[in-house]
């Protein structure tokens, strides 16, 4: 992300206000009574100031999606993440933003910046808690992007539901969609650090990949949740086998050992302290 995109992006917040509209005399949108105390995931439905409202936070949808990536995951590792509930069910957040479709399109990676802004009321109210953002609305050529302890600091990860190439939260069973949304929860996390051996954020790696990667990845393992292209589909995709980058690894950011993951470990640790 350049300078001058955040930048941009900072001061087109600024400029048009930082609240997002939340229904008048509604429940939907603000956080309900938890179910469980400390550290949690919320998810939240978001919506362009012009864009149409679908209601997938009340709808099934989102619900399905945080459903089968979180069982995917109990799956593959024996752990979920720690949903936001009320009632037994997940608490959705609603958002209207202040910001058109094309204003956030036209920021590209900068978005997460806008985002971040526009969804302060949800955050700040909640230092316990990262929120998953299904985003209603497209951004050109990126499915997701997320905060990171290690780079852009926040507590927020964004799938932009128009542009994901797969389906999301059309079944209980995990989509590349629904896995996309989970890939970047991990980036949330902590995943992929810089000082892990198979790191994009590492320039060896980089110039033996020959592409311009993004931070945060993997590089040595095309079906790893945290490779660095989008996913295709869902066959044989798993988490870091080996456990030396992001999950059991013990010379960087181990995320399987997050506060936000259930069963939770000895020392688990928050990735934003506050």
């Amino acid at each position: 992300m350049s300078l001058a995109g955040v930048l941009a992006a900072v001061l087109l917040v600024v400029a048009g206000c930082v609240k997002p509209e939340l229904p008048a005399g509604s429940a939907r949108g603000r956080d309900l009574a938890d179910d469980v105390s400390g550290a949690q995931v919320r998810a939240l439905y978001v919506v362009p100031s012009d864009g149409e409202d679908h209601h997938h936070d009340t709808d099934g949808t989102i619900a399905r999606s945080v459903g089968a990536w979180n069982d995917w995951l109990f799956h593959e590792t024996g752990k979920r993440v720690i949903i936001d509930t009320h009632g037994g069910e997940p608490d959705i957040g609603f958002a209207r933003l202040m910001v058109s479709s094309s204003d956030l399109a036209s920021q590209n990676v900068a978005a997460i910046v806008t985002l971040d802004l526009q969804l302060s009321a949800f955050t700040a109210a909640a230092p316990n808690k990262l929120f998953v953002v299904y985003y209603d609305g497209a951004n050109p050529g990126l499915c997701g992007t997320a905060n990171s302890p290690e780079g852009v600091v926040g507590r927020v990860a964004v799938v932009y539901m128009q542009s994901c190439k797969s389906p999301i939260g059309e079944s209980e069973v995990a989509s590349a969609g629904d896995l996309a949304v989970l890939h970047e929860l991990f980036h949330a996390l902590g995943a992929v650090s810089y000082s892990c051996p198979h790191s994009s954020s590492n320039l060896t790696n980089i110039i033996q990949t020959g592409e311009l990667v993004a931070a945060g990845h993997v590089t040595d393992d095309p079906k790893d949740l945290m490779w660095y292209r989008a996913m295709k589909d869902t066959s044989g995709v798993h988490i870091d086998v080996a456990h030396d980058d992001y999950w059991g690894s013990t010379n960087c950011t181990d995320v399987s050992k997050s506060a936000l993951l259930t069963p939770t470990e000895p020392g688990a640790w928050f990735p934003y302290p506050s």
